[in-house]
């Protein structure tokens, strides 16, 4: 599952990096950290689209440093998703770093000035993370960092929706923002991106049926909740599980894609 942002809780001792966590799903920083907005940034290589804007919001009751990098995003079929740090040439973030007052706001504008003809859309996370600060008392300190989604497009390009497998499954799904730990029955669908521009499968509704009557209607906020962004890369494909009330024990059930308003 891709949400649209992740927050990574790294725990530094004197001498060097002890550990650290990551988790790709939307996560909202607890009191006292920071609030960082968006978490999903759709980008242009041209126009008012080559320009956006990441808000940070201090708010602990001490000035904090935040310090903006940008990572490749590499999504396959299945697995974790890949965030691997680049140079970030590609992109104008002003300012790169900027101290913020307990309690204030920062706005970090951004920039495409890469190529401005891709032959397809390109994934990027922005992280926005605290600079750690020597504390002499105790030697252990919290650093926050909290990713953006970053998906650059040309203008003109379109993702292309297709149902590539699905195999009828069993989960137990973990506690997450959108609900408590349960077990649910569906199908593991395979969702493949004939297009040149990002797939957000949760900009779309979802009909599922078959030949014997069963009908079931998803919507966008549906599919969001199931399966988080759905993110797919042009030309690529990935694994999901939509959960689906009373699934028919036998026969193949088929998925039509329908898109919606918001993307």
């Amino acid at each position: 599952m891709i949400e649209g942002s992740s927050m990574r809780f790294t725990v530094l001792r004197r001498g060097g990096f002890a550990a650290s966590a990551m988790a790709l799903a939307f996560a909202a920083a607890p009191a006292q950290a920071m609030l960082v907005q968006p978490m999903v940034i759709r980008m242009t290589t041209a126009g008012q689209g080559s320009n956006a804007a990441i808000t940070v919001v201090n708010d602990k009751n001490r000035p904090d440093t935040i310090q903006v990098k940008v990572s490749k995003l590499t999504v396959n079929e299945t697995g974790a998703p890949v965030v691997e740090p680049i140079k970030g040439d590609d992109f104008l973030i002003f300012p790169p770093i900027a101290t913020i007052e307990a309690g204030k706001t920062q706005v970090f504008r951004v920039r495409w000035v890469g190529e401005p003809k891709l032959d397809k859309a390109q994934l990027y996370m922005i992280t926005s993370q605290e600079v750690p600060v020597d504390q002499q008392a105790s030697g252990v300190q919290v650093v926050y960092a909290i990713q953006t989604l970053v998906a650059v497009s040309a203008p003109g390009m379109t993702a292309t929706p297709e149902l590539v497998s699905q195999t009828p499954a069993e989960h137990d799904i973990p506690a997450s923002p959108q609900g408590p730990a349960h077990h649910d029955v569906g199908l593991d669908v395979v969702i493949g991106n004939n297009g040149n521009n990002a797939l957000f499968v949760s900009d779309y509704s979802l009909r599922l049926q078959d030949d014997k009557g069963f009908k079931q209607d998803l919507s966008p906020v549906d599919v969001e909740h199931a399966v988080g962004l759905g993110l797919v890369p042009p030309g690529g494909r990935r694994q999901m599980f939509i959960p689906v009330k009373d699934l028919p024990k036998t026969g193949p059930v088929t998925i039509t894609f329908r898109k919606d308003d918001k993307g």
